[in-house]
């Protein structure tokens, strides 16, 4: 089966509880069509701190450069 990779930026102005609720659905149509997903949250936007938009930029470059698990 195959595994696409996530990165989930909750509080990124639209409120910490609307990415778990709306991952949901995506979660609910993987498996009836082959496919699962693995959800990496991470903490930037308004639930982030004092990072600036600079460095939220940069490890989300570092996030998607990184290789997939088992690649």
């Amino acid at each position: 089966m195959r595994v696409h990779r996530i990165a989930a930026i909750a509080g990124d102005g639209i409120g910490r509880e609307t990415l778990p609720a709306a991952a949901r659905v995506p979660d609910a149509l993987a498996g009836p069509h082959g496919f699962t997903l693995d959800w990496t949250e991470h903490p930037w936007g308004d639930v982030g701190g004092a990072l600036t938009t600079n460095e939220v930029c940069e490890a989300l470059i570092e996030v998607l450069a990184a290789p997939a698990a088992g690649s």
